[in-house]
């Protein structure tokens, strides 16, 4: 169709071309046969003043008969004729002047002819009555101004001979705008002729064209359309407004809308609305010229009103000048495609969770490993050594203090380990559970494990809860402020006796728990970046592993919890721990 138009175009293009030229022609043909109207004026003029001049010429040649027939006769009769006739030169002359009035030079001479004849006509009327006063008298005095009569007759011709030279020139001027009209007529007819041949073939030329043109044309159609309407995926013809132009079977049946239904429609009225505004925006960039096709994947609304998930690619069709002209969409249905995936996706999930619950049972061991490894190495130890000073001791009434003590120790020694069995049997396929820990039996039990170091070091614990109760795991609580207090125990000063401050406060919506002591301290400046990963020992000839405060850490950190220190060689340490208010 563009080149049906490109074609209709230049055959327009030729027609007004031809009648440029031809108008140009005529135009040209037009002034020259105008030019050639005026030279032929002009030589008729000249053809007219000869005449004119001629008959003055036989005018006074005939007064001039008369005035000789008197001189020789005498007879008055022929002085009358004489004035008769040369009275009739004055008007012609008048007449000739006005028809030379565009030539100075003979406007000239015919005022001098005048004036002579004037002049004759005056002489004789006086001759005249001299002679009717005196008929025997001799007429010399008439004839004395003959010459005047010649000299006329010279001027005349001298007329005549100018106005044939200028008759001459006319004639020449003619027939050389003649010569020029005949060309351009002949050049005209010709160049008209070969527009018409030239018109004739391109016209010929564009018809045969054209009719190839609607050949191909056809067979593209043709094409087109076996191609659209039995394409094996939704094809679609849609305006720049959205609406749909052509929509092939396959479209129709996947939205399960007919033609006419889905025509009344635009592609927004079916399209769902969190897909609409990444649909609109790449229809916009493609409008802007900015990317000629996109793809996306997008939902369709069934006319039953379930969703058809599809995959979309549009592309723009332009006129020849660049403007858009429509869109042409193809419609891939992806929904099983879609449902596969998601069913995965909810498998991967579900694979995803169990591998998290079996990384944090896991998890759960490894904790209850380290718990049980560090928590009751200390306790035993305690015993242990309460056990040799119960030996090395000879009082009865100390022995049976320490025996109580022993058997305090062991007993929540078997108590915390009864605690982690119970965990471990009941709890080994759910979550830790969270429970409301009394923080006063907290350091009770936790006093009771560490008590023979606590005897040993003279420790003094002093505690200040003012939130007592505290929501968390009791079994990693206890095994937090396990490791607190059997750092301070551990790392104190030999020469002061330990002083351990164990509080609870709120702090910006969250519960903090401080253990405060006046140990050894730590130089931060120097192990700060390695405080809390495993095996680092920070203070040589201890019986430490470096394994308490990175257990601490990673069971604080699974349930929520934080943990910062504050430390100076020399000048004790201090930790504060966060924990959430509520759970």
């Amino acid at each position: 169709m563009d080149l049906k138009i490109s074609f209709n175009k230049k055959l327009l293009t030729g027609f007004l071309t031809a009648i440029a030229i031809i108008t140009i022609i005529n135009l040209v043909a037009l002034s020259t046969v105008n030019s050639m109207k005026t030279a032929n004026g002009w030589v008729s003029h000249t053809h007219n003043v000869i005449e004119e001049t001629q008959n003055i010429v036989l005018i006074l040649t005939e007064a001039e008969d008369y005035n000789n027939q008197y001189k020789l006769s005498g007879d008055i009769q022929s002085i009358k004729n004489y004035r008769k006739v040369a009275s009739m030169a004055l008007p012609a002359l008048s007449h000739l002047r006005s028809t030379v009035s565009d030539n100075p030079v003979q406007v000239r001479n015919v005022d001098s002819m005048t004036k002579y004849v004037q002049v004759k006509l005056e002489q004789m009327s006086i001759d005249n009555n001299s002679v009717l006063i005196a008929v025997s008298a001799k007429p010399s005095h008439i004839l004395q101004n003959d010459l005047m009569m010649d000299h006329c007759r010279k001027i005349a011709n001298l007329i005549i001979n100018n106005e044939n030279k200028l008759l001459a020139q006319r004639e020449k001027n003619r027939n050389r705008k003649i010569y020029i009209t005949n060309l351009i007529v002949f050049s005209s007819i010709v160049i008209v002729v070969l527009l018409l041949l030239a018109l004739f073939f391109f016209i010929r030329k564009t018809f045969f064209a054209n009719q190839r043109l609607k050949e191909e044309l056809q067979l593209s159609e043709s094409i087109f359309s076996g191609a659209f309407n039995g394409s094996g995926i939704g094809m679609a013809i849609v305006s720049l407004k959205g609406r749909w132009i052509d929509i092939n079977p396959y479209l129709l049946q996947l939205l399960g809308y007919t033609k006419d239904e889905l025509l009344q429609k635009t592609f927004q009225d079916i399209t769902h609305p969190d897909d609409l505004e990444a649909d609109l925006s790449l229809l916009e960039q493609v409008l802007a010229g900015a990317i000629d096709t996109y793809k996306l994947e997008k939902r369709y609304f069934h006319k039953e009103g379930h969703i058809i998930w599809t995959m979309l690619t549009v592309s723009i069709v332009r006129w020849r000048n660049g403007d858009p002209r429509f869109f042409v969409s193809q419609v891939e249905d992806i929904s099983a495609t879609k449902e596969l995936i998601q069913e995965q996706e909810l498998k991967n999930m579900v694979l995803s969770q169990t591998s998290q619950e079996l990384e944090n049972k896991v998890k759960q061991l490894e904790d209850f490993n380290g718990i049980v490894a560090h928590n009751l190495r200390g306790p035993a130890g305690g015993i242990e050594k309460m056990l040799e000073m119960v030996m090395e001791e000879n009082d009865e009434a100390e022995k049976a203090k320490m025996i109580d003590l022993v058997y305090n120790s062991s007993k929540s020694m078997n108590a915390t380990l009864k605690d982690l069995m119970g965990i471990l049997e009941i709890r080994l396929n759910q979550g830790i559970e969270y429970s409301n820990c009394d923080l006063t039996e907290i350091i009770r039990t936790t006093t009771d494990m560490l008590q023979g170091e606590i005897l040993r070091s003279k420790a003094k614990i002093i505690t200040d809860f003012s939130v007592p109760v505290v929501r968390f795991p009791k079994v990693y609580l206890e095994s937090v402020f396990y490791n607190m207090v059997s750092n301070s125990l551990k790392y104190k000063k030999s020469e002061e006796p330990v002083i351990i401050h164990i509080s609870s406060a709120l702090e910006n919506g969250k519960v903090m728990l401080t253990f405060k002591d006046n140990g050894l301290g730590i130089d931060l400046e120097q192990y700060g970046k390695q405080m809390f990963k495993l095996n680092k020992v920070f203070h040589r000839g201890y019986d430490s592993r470096g394994v308490g405060l990175f257990i601490t850490k990673n069971q604080l950190e699974a349930h929520g919890g934080t943990i910062t220190v504050n430390s100076k060689p020399g000048e004790g340490t201090e930790f504060k721990i966060y924990l959430k208010a509520k759970q």
